[in-house]
């Protein structure tokens, strides 16, 4: 007959240690997970609600991107438009000063030459503000002429029609005619 001697306390020595490593996996992996529940099997509930967690704030993540990205979009826009109401409230002053009939034809001429650089500057403003590649102001459907008109006894010295043809789309010159005659 065999007879096998065994120790209690050894064996409940190495369920001790057994159970400490056991523990000490389980820490380190916290520690290098840095989460308390690593996977569903440390516990299902807590670990479904992580999942959840961590995929809405990724949610949140892009949408935030997208706002910061609209943020940017839209104040370079209003800067520009910004910009463009100064030269527009400008072209107006020249307007109102061409309708002066005791300005000389030179006088006129030189007016309207500041009013098409004025306008000049506005296509180079709305064609400037764009971000990441995105225009807001520009319509692409404007094709600017002349403006002034010779005859200083007319009520408006600007031809709004003259201003601007479209050719397609908007023409956010037209827009400009319209405020300018007005």
């Amino acid at each position: 007959m065999v007879s096998i001697n065994t120790n209690a306390n050894q064996l409940s020595a190495l369920q001790l240690l057994n159970s400490a490593n056991g523990q000490l996996h389980e820490i380190e992996n916290r520690i290098a997970t840095g989460l308390k529940v690593a996977t569903a099997k440390d516990n299902g509930a807590i670990w479904g609600m992580a999942v959840a967690a961590r995929s809405a704030l990724g949610d949140y993540e892009v949408l935030d991107r997208a706002r910061d990205h609209a943020n940017g979009l839209v104040d370079v826009t209003l800067s520009a438009t910004e910009v463009v109401s100064d030269l527009v409230d400008r072209m107006n002053e020249l307007a109102l000063a061409s309708t002066d009939p005791s300005l000389s034809d030179t006088a006129r001429a030189s007016l309207n030459e500041q009013f098409q650089m004025l306008k000049r500057q506005i296509d180079r403003t709305v064609g400037s503000a764009s971000f990441d590649g995105i225009n807001l102001l520009d319509s692409n459907g404007s094709n600017c002429q002349t403006a002034f008109k010779t005859d200083p006894r007319s009520a408006s010295n600007i031809d709004p029609s003259s201003l601007c043809s479209r050719t397609g789309g908007e023409a956010r010159s037209g827009q400009l005619a319209q405020r300018v005659a007005a």
